[in-house]
């Protein structure tokens, strides 16, 4: 049977208990509690994991599949919502925006800091159940958030079967907004100077692992990502976290001894940190959250 990459946010999801499968809802599950608990796809029974929403944003807790862990073909789940899902909620997508959640790292680290110590005498607020489905205003923006560099992907992928003046449309609302092609790093640094720039963004590019020094680049706490025509403006990626330092590493070592390639194409899933000129070079310091090995190239 063959396996479905991609994946929609869920609402509900099953988990296992003695021996047993239960359903429950993403609202109803205690944070405290979910590390705790393993959670499966309702209909296909692959492993997922809680995702807790925020509140300031008006967002709600969900499931998403877990890494390196797809959907099984044929899953309803394993199919992300589509430019045509989007129309018919809505009724157009004149007003969409595109928007960028925290990483999950981040929110994680988030949580942790904001849990607050319970009083034993102290009652715990209701769990939320059977939330009211808010009916949609078609006169207002609507946003679509992307959560993870494959979400990123997949929707490029959706647009690019849109009619022309459809796709123009919405590949004007991505690029440049919440994502800088392999061709325009130039675009960060003059959004970055306007003060444009988001907190959390996208972009792309190619990295070499056949340059010595370039090879080994994460042995000094970074890599550095080449774009397409811009010799003169290079972006070094810091991974915020150890473990995809640790991934970045078996990647550069199978690209190069394994595929016996020259150079990878990531998409990465980042943060700005600062702008150093050296010896003619822009070289953009950017946070790296995660990235993809989707070979999608734009521009």
């Amino acid at each position: 049977m063959g396996e479905v990459i991609q994946g929609r946010s869920m609402p509900d999801a099953k988990y296992l208990k003695d021996g047993k499968y239960y359903d429950i809802k993403a609202v109803d599950v205690d944070p405290k509690e979910k590390d705790h608990m393993s959670f499966y796809c309702m209909k296909c029974k692959i492993k997922v994991i809680y995702v807790q929403g925020k509140t300031a944003e008006g967002s709600k807790p969900f499931f998403r599949k877990a890494p390196g862990v797809p959907h099984v073909e044929g899953c309803y789940y394993g199919k992300k919502k589509t430019i045509q899902e989007v129309i018919r909620e809505v009724g157009t997508a004149d007003g969409l925006l595109y928007g960028v959640k925290p990483p999950l790292s981040v929110q994680r680290q988030s949580e942790i800091g904001d849990e607050v110590a319970v009083h034993p005498k102290e009652k715990k607020p209701p769990k939320e159940r059977n939330p009211i489905e808010q009916r949609v205003n078609k006169d207002k923006k609507h946003q679509k958030h992307l959560f993870t560099v494959d979400d990123l992907f997949h929707e490029i992928t959706d647009i690019k079967t849109q009619e022309p003046a459809l796709r123009s449309k919405l590949f004007n609302k991505l690029m440049g907004k919440i994502y800088y092609p392999y061709s325009e790093y130039s675009l960060i640094k003059e959004n970055h100077q306007k003060g444009k720039l988001r907190t959390y963004f996208f972009t792309a590019g190619k990295i070499n692992v056949f340059d010595q020094d370039e090879y080994y680049s994460i042995e000094k706490g970074y890599i550095i990502l080449h774009g397409k025509g811009n010799d003169n403006i290079k972006l070094r990626l810091f991974p915020f976290e150890e473990k995809i330092s640790v991934q970045l590493k078996k990647l550069r070592y199978k690209t190069k001894s394994v595929e016996k390639k020259k150079w990878e194409f990531i998409g990465a899933k980042v943060q700005f940190r600062q702008i150093i000129e050296e010896d003619d070079i822009t070289y953009i310091d950017l946070d790296l959250y995660e990235y993809d090995l989707n070979q999608y190239m734009y521009n």
